[in-house]
Formats: C-alpha cells, structure tokens, sequence
C-alpha cells in the first residue's frame, strides 16, 4: 500500500499533540496491518491531541508528512 492509498483512513494522535510541523499517528490499514505516520495540521485548523481520531486528507510526497483534520471536525463539514 503507498502512502497516497492511505489518504482518506482514520489514524490516532500518539504523540501529545498534532502541530502546523510535526505529529504522529497510528493508522490501521485495510490489510489490518498497523502504521505510524507523520503528520501536521494545516493553519488554522484545531489542533489534534493525543487520543484523538484524525482523517488523512493529503500527503505531501517531498517532505513525507501527512496532513491531517480532527475527525469530528472533518464530519462537521461534510
């Protein structure tokens, strides 16, 4: 699975807190295996705590982070 397959799963904030630079969260893939990611918040986006469900939204290929919305924020605005 590449790195742009995973974009639209859900993941969990294992670091204390998700910033605008840097955060990481573990992501269940479909083929039920577990991965740590990278990941960031966009500008002036609620910033994810530990525990909390995000959604991959994007991945930046050059720096190898993903980007990433609180889940219920994400809902909210469908």
């Amino acid at each position: 699975m590449t790195d742009n397959q995973l974009v639209g799963l859900r993941g969990r904030v294992i670091s204390g807190r998700v910033t605008t630079t840097f955060g990481t969260a573990r992501v269940s893939a479909p083929n039920g295996s577990e991965l740590t990611v990278s990941c960031r918040v966009r500008d002036g986006e609620e910033v994810p705590l530990k525990g909390d469900t995000v959604i991959l939204v994007a991945y930046d290929m050059r720096r190898e982070i993903f980007d990433v919305t609180k889940a219920e924020t994400w809902l909210v605005s469908l």
